[in-house]
């Protein structure tokens, strides 16, 4: 324990206290008697020093009972409070006395309490650890007084939440609040609150706040979020005399992004306090606070502003590690001897690129030339000095592209630099692009305020040595993002600063260059490089850009370029060649992004066209075809954060879609055939509208290009197919009624990249994001999603998709994080889809994906065909296996699936209310399927295996009631909206080769449907429908 109790010890030094004490303490002190709770404790006075010190069992029960008085010379030490307190009495050790600490309480009784409002201990509700808690009704509040001054200690305690949300809608309110005060009248106070700035349904925040205050309960800061299920959650806040504030809950440390007590006006405490909610109405819930203990320790040595930051509870100390070097010939230093030789180097070309074998096979005598007189002047990244006017001229005609350039700008200049700690853990990393946007405001206004609050924020990130402190330090995610801003604003300003900040800025942007240049070693022959992966491109074009700021500075920094060149080159090289991007539209324009900024820089710097490539100029088609008219947004496949800590779908909000104003302006520029320019444009436009750049509006400001019209989005083909990643999107139109089906039947990273893998020698793939999802199918209708995913998981399981199972075996690693680490990539390249039309009137689509399930299910064939149209899709699934299966169906909605005659109905509770009825038509009688609805539970989390268990909406299965070695589904899925009666179904009829049947509708229309299931894409004008309407 760092607060060690006051013990009571024979004392044979000065200044003895005497204190009468009862015949029978004569008795034995019980051993482990030393945890005595608060009550009974004596205070003393020994130099004016309060003193505390527990009483034994026996003295308690005798105290003020017997006449008889002994004296006791008695002193004050500090014992270690885990021994007992028997043998602390025997030995009298001498400790510091300035450590005086009292032993930890729990709460007994409340004598001692000053209570307000309807406040008391209730036994109904025992603690964890199982003793009464205390109960605070709406409005109430209970205090104690542990001192009269403040000083140093620990308060614990647990809270009990029952999850009541009391304020919906996100209106502001006050929640239930605990914690410490302060013999000032102040408090430091965690809590509950709700703000249309906070959660839905309110978040755990914290207050150091005057009560008396009227604007009190304002100034809050988002500690994160509240649990959505009932429970107690542990505090602890220790006030410790040398470090300052330190907070954990549940055992896990606030970090300083969330609460820095430097910042705070918390200097120590003297009591306890707890506030009942004070939310208006009869929705304020009732709380519970449990095993409440203390110890109180010295007066504080430091005070907020003095104290070295606390640490994160993730910080790696050996983190911090000197500046990499090489050693021994690299391949750019063998071009650098090979040209002083007069030999001639290979000039790098993106056009026409074959790779070799190996990384270290492209970076043979490479040299990366960039046009004349590049490196002569600053700025050049982005723009050059000779461009302000232009830009000027763009500020005044595009108001609120510029306007959200000036707001980030203001926020580093009205504003201090973050603390070191913030900035190695770099949370928020993100914000970086600030900095950049700062020194594009001082470029186009000039107004010097945003040159020095960018220098400021540069020299601040460039004395740390560490940027991202838990993972891969200084080489992934937040090394990347700093590394990037800050050497675009390093040569924005460059010229204005002083020597010593540009001695700072540039060494810093050096160093971190360094560790990324370093980390991937060509000689080394077992280097395997994820070149498919986010995580390997975005640090290595921010080594590049890095590199190029510093040209005219180091000789290296050509090292730097050429290599992050070469692997750039590689990575481009391996994308989808068919605009589709892998990891899904929640990495889309977060990881793309960065291969859009990489060409851009590339361009300016070398002259060469750099945005003529499938992933850039053909990514529109993905973002539109993804696409959806009302929430999410858009159809999240892979890891997306389309679900909320409530358990409901949210928008899934993106930036960097101004990226596709770039790509469309640069490839007409460079005389691109099928540049698709305008319908770049015209998605871009889409999410700007939906969404306005806020995070990234430097890029958004410099890329926006108003000679490049955008398409009329009526004019664009509202369905897709996606040839390298085989996935089907058709929809009915543009409007906001729309119908919108997708249908993926394809390898994680396409059928191109099972040729390149073989070619490219130091390739692992990775598509850790990628979900065990082949065959999967979803819907939105209705003005809703109805067909949903799982959203981001830790552990991917085939279950949580609208797929089958094969005897409850799922696709590939199922249920791990890498889905396709552990297989060969051939199981999955033999997904594919055989057969697919596309038309106004239907969508048709048809795969086979069973050798996706071969590593647990081996000799199945599993195939699927889809009818999409405006009103139903119709879902045909085959089984065939070499010995006896049980088939699954799977489909997953936000609302449970409840039977409603012959269908499986989930209807929506909130918003248009609409809903999406299952209707099985085979098989029938013995061999129907047997339904099973339940909600859908996943390991909730970014990262492998370190999750919570979520749900995330609901299921319905149809399984094979025994196994079989042949079998067909046939399911109808029908939207419908809230007050729109199921259709009936007739003349089902399975023929084998082709399925029929009759729609008859409410409105008295009815559909007769004939679907071949033979037809083979190109064999007919007319597709494998035949749909007639009466």
């Amino acid at each position: 324990m760092l607060y060690p109790q006051a013990a009571i010890i024979a004392s044979a030094t000065p200044l003895p206290l005497l204190l009468p004490l009862p015949s029978s303490f004569s008795t034995p002190l019980a051993p482990g008697s030393s945890r005595i709770p608060y009550p009974f404790c004596l205070s003393l006075s020994l130099m004016h020093r309060p003193i505390r010190f527990p009483l034994p069992a026996c003295l308690r029960a005798a105290f003020g009972t017997v006449p008889a008085a002994v004296a006791l010379s008695l002193c004050a030490a500090v014992l270690p409070t885990a021994a007992p307190l028997a043998p602390q009495l025997a030995a009298a050790q001498t400790a510091p006395a300035t450590a005086t600490a009292s032993a930890p309480t729990t709460v007994s009784d409340l004598k001692a309490w000053t209570i307000e409002g309807d406040a008391a201990l209730d036994p109904a509700k025992p603690s964890p650890g199982n003793t009464p808690s205390l109960r605070l009704a709406p409005n109430s509040r209970a205090s104690l007084k542990l001192r009269d001054t403040d000083g140093s200690g620990k308060i614990t305690f647990h809270v009990f939440d029952d999850a009541t949300v009391a304020t919906p809608d996100k209106k502001k309110s006050v929640g239930p609040r605990w914690g410490t005060t302060a013999a000032s009248g102040r408090i430091l106070v965690g809590g509950i609150m709700y703000a249309p700035f906070l959660q839905p349904a309110g978040s755990i925040c914290l207050l150091d706040t005057d009560p008396k205050d009227p604007a009190a309960w304002l100034p809050v800061k988002f500690l994160g979020t509240r649990a959505s299920q009932p429970g107690w959650s542990k505090w602890e806040l220790e006030y410790h005399p040398e470090k300052g504030l330190i907070i954990t809950i549940d055992g896990k440390l606030v970090p300083t992004r969330h609460f820095d007590w430097n910042t705070s006006k918390a200097e120590g405490f003297n009591g306890i306090t707890f506030y009942g909610d004070a939310s208006p109405g009869a929705g304020a819930q009732t709380i519970y606070i449990g095993d409440i203990t203390h110890e109180l320790g010295p007066p504080m040595k430091v005070k907020p502003g003095s104290a070295p930051s606390i640490a994160s509870a993730n910080t790696n100390p050996a983190a911090a590690k000197p500046t990499p070097v090489l050693t021994g010939p690299v391949p750019e230093e063998e071009t650098d001897k090979l040209v002083a030789a007069g030999g001639k180097p290979v000039p790098a070309k993106m056009a026409g690129f074959v790779p070799g074998p190996r990384l270290i096979d492209d970076l043979k005598d490479l040299r990366v030339q960039t046009v004349e007189g590049y490196d002569k002047q600053h700025p050049r990244l982005r723009f050059s000095p000779g461009d302000k006017e232009q830009l000027q001229q763009r500020a005044r005609d595009n108001p609120a592209l510029w306007e959200a350039v000036i707001a980030n700008a203001n926020s580093v200049r009205n504003a201090e630099p973050p603390s070191p700690q913030w900035i190695r853990e770099g949370t928020k990393y993100w914000i970086a692009e600030k900095i950049e946007s700062a020194a594009l405001a001082w470029f186009v206004t000039g107004d010097a305020a945003y040159k020095d609050a960018a220098i400021r924020w540069m020299v601040a990130h460039c004395k740390q040595d560490i940027w991202g402190d838990t993972y891969r330090p200084n080489l992934d995610l937040i090394a990347s993002w700093y590394l990037y801003h800050i050497s675009i604003a390093y040569d924005i300003l460059k010229n204005e600063m002083s020597p010593e900040d540009r001695k700072i800025v540039s060494k810093g942007i050096a160093d971190h260059a360094r560790h990324i240049y370093v980390d991937a070693d060509p000689r080394n022959p077992q280097q395997q490089i994820r070149y498919d992966q986010n995580h390997t491109y975005i640090p290595n074009v921010a080594a590049m850009t890095a590199a190029l700021a510093l040209l005219d500075e180091l000789p290296e920094a050509r090292h730097w370029l050429t290599r992050s060149y070469a692997i750039l080159r590689r990575s481009r090289y391996v994308q989808n060649e068919d605009g589709y991007y892998y990891e899904g539209f929640g990495y889309w324009t977060y990881a793309l992004n960065w291969h859009a900024r990489g060409a851009e820089l590339l361009q300016r710097a070398t002259g060469e066209p750099m945005f003529n490539i499938p992933v850039l100029r053909d990514t529109w088609l993905f973002g539109l075809h993804l696409s959806l008219p009302g929430t999410p947004g858009a159809f999240d496949l892979g890891d997306c954060l389309g679900w909320g800590a409530d358990g409901k779908l949210k928008d899934m909000r993106v930036g960097n879609y101004s990226m596709m104003w770039e790509i469309g302006s640069q490839n007409v520029a460079a005389g691109v055939p099928n540049a698709n320019a305008d319908k770049s444009r015209t998605v871009a436009d889409m999410f700007y509208k939906r969404w306005a750049e806020r995070d990234y509006p430097s890029a958004a400001f410099l890329y926006f290009n108003p000679a490049i019209k955008a398409a009329p989005i009526e004019s664009i083909t509202p369905y897709h197919y996606f040839e390298d990643q085989d996935v089907v999107a058709w929809r009915s139109d543009w409007t906001p009624d729309a119908t919108v089906y997708l249908f993926r039947c394809g390898p994680p990273l396409g059928h191109k990249a099972a040729a390149k893998f073989r070619q490219l020698k130091d390739w692992t793939m990775n598509a850790g994001h990628v979900h065990p999802d082949i065959g999967a199918f979803w819907i939105y209708a209705k003005g809703a999603y109805l067909a949903v995913d799982t959203g981001y998981t830790a552990e991917k399981y085939t279950r949580e998709h609208n797929t089958l199972l094969i005897d409850d075996k799922g696709q590939a690693m199922d249920g791990s994080y890498h889905n396709d680490r552990g297989v060969p990539y051939e199981h999955l390249d033999g997904a594919k889809i055989t057969a697919q039309y596309l038309s106004p009137e239907y969508g048709f689509a048809a795969g086979t994906f069973g050798s996706a399930y071969t590593r647990q299910i081996k000799g199945a064939d599993l195939r699927r065909a889809l009818l999409m149209t405006k009103r139903y899709l119709l879902v045909i699934d085959d089984l065939q296996s070499e010995t006896p299966r049980k088939l699954t169906w799977l489909c997953h909605a936000v609302e449970p699936f409840k039977p409603e005659g012959a269908a499986h109905v989930s209807r929506l509770t909130d918003g248009n209310r609409a809903a999406l009825a299952v209707i099985p038509l085979a098989p029938t009688g013995a061999t129907a399927a047997v339904p099973r609805a339940e909600a859908t539970m996943v390991l909730a989390g970014i990262s492998p295996k370190n999750g919570k268990i979520a749900q995330r909406g609901n299921k319905l299965t149809l399984s094979s009631p025994e196994p079989t070695s042949k079998t067909r589904f046939i399911n109808l899925l029908v939207p419908l909206a809230a007050d729109e009666k199921l259709p009936e179904i007739a003349d089902v009829k399975d023929e084998g080769t082709a399925v029929s049947l009759t729609v008859k509708w409410p409105d008295g229309k009815s559909e007769t449907v004939k679907l071949d299931l033979t037809w083979k894409t190109g064999s007919g004008p007319t597709g494998p429908a035949a749909i007639t309407v009466k």
